[in-house]
């Protein structure tokens, strides 16, 4: 997560845009890539940080400005302040303190330093300014439109953590589902087998009932043809075995065991 900013490639410190801890991974963004170190000290919102090792006598750098020199070596991830950097303003293209710039009419400076200018200004010529002064103004513009974007970053990451609560709630819902529409698949490949099962028996059935239905036609057929000689059956009084059939006696007239049967 970005917890820090830098201004220009230049900068050797980057200020801090929320409180940073001690062992905390400082993150910033500079040129395009995201690079991070570790903060050795804590340090408060607004407040430098080195963004890499500063012998004794360099020259601090902030928003591409000179804003001192270290007055001794200071550790990537120190606390850069008044402790340890000497007050000596200076640009990177000019190494006088408090040289006096003036901006002629015809030159378009960069937006702040023209909000700066177009105040009125204690000296005789309103538009012309100290760059300790121009520096300090710079700074105080800076940090406000920080703290903006600090307000902004807050925002956006508590609209970023709704946000991924709902994809959690989401994603469980799903795996919810697809667990639900696993059972349900399970269950019709049973039913399928179940329901191929049926018709196999059915139609084993159907064939078995075909079957009977012949054997039935064969022997009434032959009855129907030929007289055959036949006894009354001891277990079905009544009744008269013909071929290993039974057929009923009201179709026969029964006589003396022995005897032919004649049909009525």
């Amino acid at each position: 997560m970005i917890n820090a900013m830098i201004i220009d490639a230049a900068d050797n410190v980057v200020v801090a845009i929320e409180p940073i801890k001690k062992g905390d991974t400082v993150t910033y963004v500079c040129g395009g890539q995201t690079k991070s170190f570790t903060a050795l000290q804590d340090v408060s919102i607004y407040h430098k940080l080195a963004a890499r090792d500063i012998a004794k006598g360099e020259p601090v750098v902030k928003y591409g400005e000179h804003i001192g020199v270290a007055g001794a070596d200071i550790r990537t991830g120190e606390h850069v302040h008044v402790h340890n950097v000497e007050s000596h303003r200076e640009t990177l293209e000019a190494k006088e303190t408090n040289r006096e710039i003036e901006v002629s009419a015809e030159e378009e400076p960069c937006e702040i330093v023209k909000n700066i200018f177009n105040e009125p200004h204690p000296t005789d010529n309103p538009r012309r300014m100290s760059l300790t002064q121009i520096a300090a103004r710079y700074e105080k513009e800076t940090q406000e439109r920080i703290r903006a974007c600090s307000t902004q970053v807050k925002t956006l990451q508590k609209e970023l953590a709704e946000a991924r609560a709902r994809l959690r709630k989401l994603e469980e819902r799903n795996a919810l589902l697809e667990a639900e529409h696993e059972r349900h698949k399970n269950s019709l490949v049973c039913l399928t087998d179940r329901l191929a099962d049926l018709e196999r028996e059915n139609a084993r059935l159907r064939d078995a009932i075909g079957h009977f239905y012949g054997e039935c036609a064969e022997l009434v057929q032959g009855a129907a043809t030929a007289p055959t000689v036949v006894a009354q059956h001891h277990y079905y009084p009544g009744s008269l075995h013909v071929s290993g059939s039974h057929l009923p006696d009201a179709h026969f007239n029964p006589a003396p065991t022995g005897h032919e049967l004649n049909r009525k």
